[in-house]
């Protein structure tokens, strides 16, 4: 797992190989800055390779919470809550 830390502006950013996409096996990539310092750029960095490495990670979703209600939460509670709830 390769990754590495750089200076944006006043604060430190980390990037590191991700898991690929499942759809299309593509490589992502997981940036995360505003660390204050150089060294808890890396501690951070190291922890994040680490919940990677152990199928821990989770990546972030572009989803609404509209588009949770539609298209999962109303269809699964349709044929247990009446019409008029």
């Amino acid at each position: 797992m390769k990754g590495h830390v750089h200076k944006r502006g006043k604060t430190y950013t980390y990037v590191i190989d991700g898991p690929p996409d499942p759809l299309t096996g593509k490589r992502k990539q997981v940036t995360k800055g505003g660390h204050p310092t150089e060294r808890e750029a890396w501690q951070e960095c190291r922890a994040a390779m680490k919940r990677v490495e152990e199928g821990r990670h989770v990546a972030a979703s572009r989803r609404t919470v509209g588009a949770y209600l539609l298209d999962e939460w109303l269809p699964a509670i349709k044929d247990s809550t009446a019409a008029t709830t």
